[in-house]
Formats: C-alpha cells, structure tokens, sequence
C-alpha cells in the first residue's frame, strides 16, 4: 500500500544507506519480564497473532522523530513495502519539531530516537509520553542493553527496537502490535491522594511505599505537593534536580509546559518504574501552591503515568482541595491516639463538603510505638465513618535503615510485616478506583 511521507525539517528524505547498516530487534528475555510482572506473554502473542490476521484499514499516521535522514529514508521503505498496513509517515528531526506536531493531533503511533539534537536519554521518552496523551511510542534506540530496554518499557515504551537489523517485518509488527494493546487502554492514569490527618503521622512514608509498589505494575509518579520543604529530597539526596513543584505551582512562578515537568521528575533508581517530583527546598521556594496549576500539573501528570501519588500536607487549603478533587481515591494517614482520630474526624467532615469530593474516604493507621490504646479498629471505624484500609506496624529502626541506603522501605527490605502492610494498603488503593475527574 502506498506511503506517504512529510519531512517537517524542510529538507527532503535521502536514500543513501551506510554499509553494513543493519537493525536489530531486541529480543525479550521472557522470564526476566514476567519476573516483573510488566507483560502476559501468552496474552501478548494470542494479541499479536490475531491483529497479524486482521488487515488494517485505516492509513495510520505514523510521527517518526529521529534526526538522521539516512535512517528516516529506510524507515519510509520498509512501511511502503507493507501490504498489510497503510501508513503516512511524518518525519520530525528534533524533539521539538516533533512536539510541536503531536500538539496539533491526529497521531496513532509515534517512533522515537532516544538520540536527538536536543533531547537525550530517558528524560526524551517522559517528554514525549507528557505531550502524546494516549498515542502508543515505540522507541527506536541503538543501545543494546537488555537492562535499560526493560527499564524503558517501564517507564512507558510500548516497545523497543535496537537500532541492529531490522526489516518490514519487525516494524509493521511493532506497530501493529502497539495499536491492539492501545486500543482498549484507559488513557489516563489514576491519582491517589495521601493526606495526614495532622504533621507527623508518616503520611510521605506511606505515599512513597505505595508508590513505589505500584511503580511494579506500570509508570508511577510521586509529587510532594506541600507548600513548605520537601522531605523527599533529603531523604534520597538526588545528583540532580533542577526543578521542584515550587517552579511550576506557584502564584508567582513562570507558564509551564510537558518540558518543565519532565525536567522536574527524578527517576529513582532503586525502583525502576518511580518517578519523584520533589518539594521545595529553599525558603524562597515555599508558599502555597495555587489551585488552576495543581489541576494542570495533574492533568499532564495522568497522560504519562499509570498512577500518580500524591502526598498532601495536613491542610484544608484550595490547592488541596484541587488535588482531592481530581482524585480517584483519598487516603487519611492518623495514628492510634484520640487527639490523632479526632483531626481527622474533623478533617474528612470538612473534605465532604467540597463539590466533587470522593464519595468514600479511607484511612491508614500507622503505629510509630508500641503503645496501649483503648480504642479498638472496628471503634475507630465507627467514629471516622470511613473504612480502613491497612495498619501499619512500628518499624522506627527499618524505616531509618532504608532512608540510610536512600531506598523506600518495600524496596530495602521487601519481606516481613511492615512490607506486608504496605502492599496491603497499595493493593487496596488500586481496587476499583474511581477515574480522576480532569474537568
């Protein structure tokens, strides 16, 4: 079928190849995969033979960013050579051409270089996945390793192909592929949202181990959305951060776009799938974030994450207010203690009465020390109103041990009770949620 092509460089498409150029399909380690729980492959290869069988119809617009023209022109052969696929290729040669382009819509798969003039690494692909709200990409790299492709499906690659030896075969199939699994995909994420029912109560220690469980079990991305210091940072002492929440939600701080958040958003390594969007750490960068841009932070958060965390502070302010709105699920963190309970008595009654609040609050009791309490759970129950999702029990020495190794806790030492609760609480947490309301 025929094939159409737009170079949005200005400059035309050249057929020259470099010898011996070839392109090789990377090839899955299966067991390693499934060991991460990232993909059912017998789901997987049942999907690909039945979409294998199916003849496309409809010319798919095919966005190819990569800066070489040599490689653009093999890509625009292999995809005129199809007969089972019809394509129209738009070729963009740097991440902001290609930006700009997706902006303007009509997208259905995008082929993406992880080398371009102005964008390289990871940090290319978070960029790409911020602005493509749903469109499946397919990253197209000349690095081999096996470790790092994982890593990139991780964070949200469709798929990966090493620039080695590839032909038609290998690319219509990906693309294929990428359209079957896409088309009956939710195309936001969910947000979760952790607010103390006062200062102190280990709210950020359970947003972060929640996070970090899910990040497991697709792209997970935890934001510090207090007005005053962040603890995060600190805690995991990053090598570099350029932006925090306080450049992009502030009254006084400049328009963002996909480019600054992605800038902002800090890949933990010791939890592939977790990104961290850090709180303020000068004096200068607190104050209270405004309501419209936490809204517009989140909406560009769900179109690149499966789940985004959120860790508010123990507030009633309209920014909070914001968040808790576009909230799927709402999560009070309280101690045992009848000053604890009764804040957030107080606090879940105050939530209720703001319009598009989630129907149902949930509460997180966290035991710092073994202390004797007269109140029963099920009592506790009663008196919130709302039900319980999980306790989690003292683990001072644990909890030290882990922000020592600047590792989450589930990831530091992933057996025992203090991880058996916080996977039952993260369980729970993704257990019919409701969609974010993105209004």
């Amino acid at each position: 079928m025929a094939l159409a092509v737009q170079a949005l460089s200005g400059s035309s498409l050249c057929g020259c190849l470099r010898d011996g150029f070839s392109i090789k399909l990377w090839q899955v380690d299966e067991e390693r995969i499934r060991q991460d729980r990232m993909v059912n492959f017998t789901l997987a290869r049942e999907m690909l033979t039945k979409c294998e069988s199916i003849p496309m119809e409809k010319t798919l617009i095919v966005l190819l960013i990569e800066d070489s023209a040599s490689y653009a022109a093999l890509v625009k052969q292999w995809l005129s050579m199809r007969t089972e696929i019809a394509t129209s290729l738009i070729w963009a040669q740097t991440l902001q051409m290609g930006l700009r382009r997706l902006q303007q819509g009509g997208i259905d798969v995008i082929l993406l270089d992880l080398g371009l003039p102005d964008s390289k690494g990871p940090e290319t692909l978070t960029r790409t996945k911020v602005e493509a709200f749903g469109v499946p990409v397919i990253l197209m790299s000349a690095d081999s390793s096996d470790e790092f492709a994982v890593h990139m499906v991780k964070e949200g690659a469709e798929d990966y192909i090493v620039k080695g030896t590839c032909d038609g075969d290998v690319l219509a199939k990906a693309i294929r592929y990428a359209m079957a699994r896409n088309s009956g995909r939710r195309q936001n994420g969910d947000i979760i949202s952790f607010i103390g029912a006062k200062g102190g109560v280990g709210a950020t220690t359970v947003a972060l181990n929640v996070a970090a469980i899910l990040a497991g079990n697709g792209k997970t991305i935890l934001v510090e959305m207090g007005p005053g210091f962040g603890t995060l940072t600190p805690y995991f002492r990053p090598d570099r951060q350029s932006h925090n929440t306080s450049h992009l939600l502030r009254a006084d701080a400049a328009e963002f776009d996909a480019a600054e958040v992605g800038a902002g958003l800090w890949d933990c390594k010791s939890v592939p799938g977790l990104s961290i969007l850090f709180g303020p750490q000068l004096t200068s960068e607190c104050g209270e974030p405004t309501p419209e841009r936490v809204k517009k932070l989140l909406k560009l958060l769900v179109r690149v994450a499966d789940h985004v965390v959120l860790d508010l502070p123990a507030s009633l302010s309209e920014a909070n207010r914001a968040a808790v709105q576009a909230s799927g699920r709402v999560v009070m963190v309280l101690e045992l203690d009848p000053v604890c309970v009764q804040s957030a008595r107080m606090m879940v009654q105050a939530i209720k009465t703001w319009e598009d609040a989630p129907g149902t609050i949930e509460s997180v009791v966290v035991n710092r020390a073994s202390v004797s309490c007269p109140m029963s759970l099920s009592d506790l129950e009663t008196q919130l109103g709302y039900p319980l999702l999980g306790v989690v029990p003292p683990g001072a020495d644990a909890c030290l041990a882990a922000q020592t190794s600047r590792t989450p806790l589930i990831a530091f030492q992933p057996d025992g009770v203090l991880a058996d609760s916080m996977n039952t609480v993260a369980e729970r947490c993704v257990s019919s949620v409701r969609l974010p309301v993105m209004a």
